[in-house]
């Protein structure tokens, strides 16, 4: 994906403007005919224009409002925002009748953590729809299996650090990278001081492909994982809306490998979050006003994060390049050496004589 960089002072307030446009029916009009060579129906641009508009009015309120009752209603937005952008991309009327998530039972549960939710309704359910016209390949999520927040928790970089703190290393999902661009390659490294490494080496060679697009992990002297990709290899590594480069691992349920696109592992958050505010304020009036652990500090942070990420997400999608607002751009480091022609006759003549002396 092209990346588009956006000088800005107020990315969230830029990116709503951008996908308010689509709220015009004539900007919907001009979209399909553009990317779909056909015209929606009146009642198609309605869902579309409706979904989005009721989208930003949920995200403007959520930021006024408590943590008794944010978590609820950037949920709704996000749905709303998610259906809304879909239908325009795939140019069709995606039929959802439920969230397709269900959220389990709270007895004898303390944290937010272990807090856990079951996908269900693989036809009509909201989650699945999502990711299912997403993804080039379908997929049948079991009923059966449950997914904490924790876990889920474990796959957004944007607190990979808060989640170490609060959590520790046994469900990070998410590795940040840092791309260095030498002379002659570009690597990949990895911060072993902060990762585990064999954790870390586990979790990529779980990625499909992986091998096939990377050569084997080596390490360096100062504690990082150096990542090469082969020259016919598939960048599998996702970029943040700031930049910032990391691999995302999926899981391993039932015997087989399990993986999201990450607009839909906040959703499953925000669900759960949304689902306990709204229905079990036994449970969420405590945590919001007495919790000592730090998790209402990352409940709160990702809240936050939700809100500028989700709509940069669904900007992204609708655009086809990845737009990143941001005031400064200088997250690679490029150590390529930039020699003049004198320079290099320099380095030259000073290898020649060299290979003169006896």
């Amino acid at each position: 994906m092209k990346i588009k960089r956006i000088y800005s002072e107020q990315p969230e307030v830029e990116i709503w403007e951008n996908l308010l446009k689509y709220t015009y029916p004539e900007n919907i009009k001009k979209y399909f005919s553009k990317n779909h060579n056909s015209q929606p129906s009146d009642d198609l641009i309605n869902i579309i224009s409706g979904s989005l508009s009721q989208a930003y009015e949920y995200f403007s309120l959520s930021r006024k409002s408590s943590l008794q009752v944010s978590p609820l209603l950037i949920y709704y937005g996000s749905t709303n925002l998610i259906h809304g952008t879909l239908c325009l991309v795939f140019g069709k009327l995606l039929k959802i009748r439920n969230h397709g998530m269900k959220l389990r039972k709270l007895s004898g549960i303390d944290r937010i953590g272990d807090v856990t939710l079951n996908i269900n309704d693989n036809k009509t359910g909201g989650l699945s729809i999502f990711i299912n016209e997403y993804n080039s390949y379908k997929q049948e999520f079991s009923s059966n299996i449950e997914w904490s927040f924790e876990e889920i928790a474990g796959s957004i970089v944007e607190l990979s650090n808060d989640f170490s703190d609060l959590y520790g290393q046994e469900n990070i999902h998410a590795i940040p990278i840092k791309e260095i661009i030498l002379d002659n390659e570009v690597q990949y490294r990895v911060n072993l001081d902060i990762f585990n490494e064999k954790q870390v080496t586990t979790l990529l060679k779980s990625i499909p492909d992986f091998s096939k697009s990377y050569f084997p992990f080596e390490k360096n002297r100062n504690n990082e994982l150096i990542i090469r990709k082969r020259i016919h290899g598939q960048k599998l590594h996702e970029v943040t809306t700031m930049g910032e480069s990391f691999f995302l691992a999926g899981y391993m349920k039932d015997g087989k490998q399990i993986s999201f696109p990450y607009f839909s592992l906040f959703l499953m958050l925000l669900f759960m979050l949304g689902m306990l505010c709204r229905y079990n304020p036994e449970f969420w009036n405590p945590f919001v006003e007495r919790d000592n652990s730090g998790e209402r500090n990352f409940v709160e942070k990702l809240i936050r994060v939700s809100r500028r990420q989700l709509p940069n997400l669904m900007l992204d999608l609708l655009t086809g390049e990845k737009n990143m607002y941001n005031m400064h751009f200088d997250l690679n480091e490029d150590k390529r050496k930039n020699l003049s022609e004198e320079d290099i006759r320099e380095l030259i003549e000073a290898e020649l004589n060299l290979r003169r002396l006896p």
